[in-house]
């Protein structure tokens, strides 16, 4: 008798399971396999297809200035290395896309100096155009060798 109860209970409860728990995702927020076990999807926000690793290499002539940049979302985060065969003024800074939204001319640096090289995280401050301008105060031209790694598009060299 109690091994029919406890059957009873089991079918019950494996009724109510089915009967409320279809097999709608816009009614109850999740899906089954053909099981009928609850399907669970895992979202990262670093999702390889949207992180890449890039390198390249880029000549500052002798006396001029460039820079080079990428279009960058608020909150992501770059990580970078850049070195160059002799030293160069350079400012990593950002220029915000939603130009009215800040007093005019804004951008932020986020380093700047003189230095043959650089290595570092940096968190956006804001959607915008984010990279390097190195400045090459020498008679000769420096090559600058930049790795960099996020989610970002390349807008490259701008002279």
């Amino acid at each position: 008798m109690r091994k029919i109860k406890s059957i009873l209970a089991l079918l019950t409860l494996t009724a109510f399971v089915f009967i409320g728990c279809k097999n709608d995702k816009k009614e109850h927020g999740h899906e089954h396999d053909a099981n009928g076990k609850h399907v669970t999807t895992e979202v990262k926000k670093d999702e390889s297809t949207n992180v890449q690793e890039n390198e390249t290499t880029i000549t500052v002539k002798a006396g001029s200035a460039l820079e080079y940049k990428f279009k960058i979302n608020n909150g992501e985060v770059l990580s970078y290395k850049w070195s160059s065969t002799a030293p160069l003024v350079f400012d990593f800074h950002g220029d915000p896309e939603e130009k009215d939204k800040y007093p005019e001319g804004y951008f932020k640096s986020y380093s700047k100096g003189t230095s043959t090289g650089e290595e570092g995280k940096e968190t956006m401050a804001f959607k915008g155009s984010h990279g390097w301008y190195w400045k090459n105060t020498s008679d000769n031209d420096v090559k600058v060798t930049l790795a960099t790694k996020g989610n970002y598009i390349i807008i490259g060299k701008i002279q």
